[in-house]
């Protein structure tokens, strides 16, 4: 039992993880005025 609720919350926040990092990504891609006025994050993107 705690082991599979162990995988399920592993799994959760792997799913979460990539949901804020696709999120970021898209946010990134969409607000180009952003990037030019942070251009610290473009070299991360």
């Amino acid at each position: 039992m705690s082991g599979k609720a162990e995988a399920f919350l592993h799994y959760a926040v792997m799913d979460l993880i990539t949901l804020i990092w696709v999120g970021c990504k898209f946010m990134s891609s969409t607000r180009d005025t952003d990037s030019d006025r942070y251009p610290e994050n473009r070299s991360h993107a």
